[in-house]
């Protein structure tokens, strides 16, 4: 019921978010991470949108926050998001299945494409380089 709740905050979330500028702004990165285990589920939510805002949550926490990035810290993070190293790993499971383990799934947008990488306990380093880029600026 937890995780219904969320993804109804964040598709009405994501609906009403506009631009600066009046516009509509466009989803980009969209990362979600959380415990494997249904008990005590902690869920981190990251959205980067192409007008440069980052909206960030934690379950357990209250709200979302959201920050401007400078340019120069979104296209670091598109830049890497969009390389070939992360876009090679579209639809693969890049974790490892562990009872209790901490799962993470990253959708890139670009255009009508979407890229999917998901795993648990995710050992591949440019998955984590990228996730650690999102946490980082959010």
């Amino acid at each position: 019921m937890k995780k219904i709740c969320i993804c109804l905050f964040l598709l009405i979330l994501v609906g009403c978010n506009k631009g600066s500028n009046g516009s509509d702004s466009n989803l980009v990165i969209s990362y979600q991470g959380g415990s494997s285990s249904v008990k005590d589920a902690i869920y981190d939510v990251i959205e980067l949108y192409d007008d440069e805002k980052i909206i960030s949550s934690r379950t357990d926490l209250d709200g979302f926050r959201a920050k401007e990035l400078s340019h120069e810290e979104y296209e670091e993070i598109i830049n890497y998001a969009f390389s070939d190293n992360i876009k090679s790993l579209d639809d693969k499971d890049v974790g490892e299945e562990v009872e209790g383990g901490y799962c993470e799934t990253i959708k890139l947008y670009k255009g009508l494409k979407k890229y999917v990488i998901k795993g648990c306990n995710i050992q591949n380093e440019d998955v984590n380089k990228l996730i650690d880029l999102l946490k980082k600026y959010k």
